[in-house]
């Protein structure tokens, strides 16, 4: 991806205003750059971020939901979509979540260690120790 000086130039003045507290300026100048698809993923981003940080919480799932629309297979993405469903009290939704991420990906180890995680926090101990035993089976225990 090459340089863009414009749109580096208009990130940060974005990211100037959010970091100043000025919430409402940052979000319409981030907004704005939603539209660069050689960038959506980072302004997307700084977009939840920004929601989290106003206690947006709803936004911020909205664009989460983007994001791993954006970037399906990223564990990092799905798993802060998950986090932020169960704690709104969405445990199916965040369950569903893992599940989409493992039918993309079913040898990811740490998915379904996720997965296992968020079913035992919802007292689903039977799909809890299948999804556990899955990712022992794929190597969870082996260190990098």
């Amino acid at each position: 991806m090459s340089s863009d000086p414009e749109f580096e130039s208009a990130f940060a003045a974005a990211q100037k205003l959010h970091g100043e507290g000025q919430l409402a300026e940052a979000e319409q100048a981030y907004r704005q750059l939603t539209g660069s698809e050689d960038h959506r993923e980072q302004v997307l981003q700084a977009l939840v971020d920004l929601y989290l940080q106003s206690g947006h919480v709803q936004q911020a799932i909205e664009t989460l939901v983007a994001l791993v629309q954006e970037v399906p297979d990223s564990l990092t993405y799905s798993g802060h979509l998950a986090e932020l469903l169960q704690a709104v009290g969405q445990p199916d939704a965040a369950i569903a979540v893992y599940e989409r991420l493992i039918a993309r990906q079913p040898d990811l180890a740490d998915g379904h260690f996720s997965l296992a995680v968020t079913y035992k926090r919802n007292l689903q101990y039977q799909d809890a120790l299948r999804a556990y035993e899955k990712a022992l089976a794929l190597g969870i225990d082996r260190s990098e």
